[in-house]
């Protein structure tokens, strides 16, 4: 008899055990949640929004979605994300972490917050396929912030890989201009040259680069330019 009692409780033991971690997994998440709340009232005077019950509830709802999507398909929770994206600019920006090549829920981020250029980059990395949108998609990243290196980098890459090679070429000198070290543009610029041929360019923006790749490259162009005129 005593045996039979000793395996029944084994399983009673193992339920309350999993009840108690549930309830401190809960614990943990609201007091998570309310730290972000704070923390994102103490660094802007314009958070209103995060100051009512609404709001701590959402956050609430927002980290459990979290942790249930580590045990189940992303898909199933793509409604509650559209839903989430609507609410706040945090949400939604949390949201490209779960989705990176989203396309649906990118328009979705970008059309309620046109003036987030980093929802342009969510949109442009969910639509590589389409080379037409992603270069509509750069210009206009680039309309908005003319400096972008990494933005020249990708379209000179999509304009050469598409044949345009002048465009291609330009778009890599941009970046290799503004901002070699953010963009590895000149490495870009001399890879181009060297495809078309002409070895002492492709040398000279080797040696420009901030890419340390680059300098080997410039290494074995020299050498084989030193070759051809001994």
């Amino acid at each position: 008899m005593s045996k039979t009692l000793h395996f029944l409780f084994i399983p009673l033991i193992l339920i309350f055990f999993l009840s108690l971690l549930m309830i401190q997994n809960s614990v943990n998440l609201n007091i998570y949640a309310l730290d972000v709340i704070k923390g994102k009232i103490k660094s802007s005077d314009n958070n209103y929004e995060f100051l009512n019950y609404k709001d701590l509830n959402i956050h609430h709802e927002w980290l459990e979605m979290m942790v249930l999507m580590q045990r189940s398909d992303n898909q199933s929770y793509k409604n509650d994300f559209l839903n989430a994206i609507k609410y706040s600019n945090l949400h939604a920006s949390m949201t490209r972490a779960f989705y990176p090549k989203d396309l649906e829920l990118a328009t979705e981020a970008y059309q309620i917050y046109p003036n987030n250029k980093s929802y342009l980059y969510w949109l442009l990395d969910s639509s590589e396929s389409d080379i037409e949108l992603s270069k509509i998609i750069l210009h206009e990243i680039l309309a908005i912030s003319p400096n972008d290196v990494v933005a020249w980098r990708r379209l000179g890459k999509i304009l050469w890989n598409n044949g345009e090679l002048e465009d291609g070429l330009n778009a890599y000198l941009n970046a290799c201009e503004i901002n070699d070290i953010d963009s590895n543009g000149c490495f870009y610029v001399a890879i181009s040259y060297h495809s078309l041929g002409d070895l002492e360019k492709a040398l000279f923006y080797f040696r420009k680069s901030f890419f340390p790749p680059s300098w080997v490259l410039a290494d074995k162009i020299e050498a084989e330019l030193s070759s051809q005129n001994p």
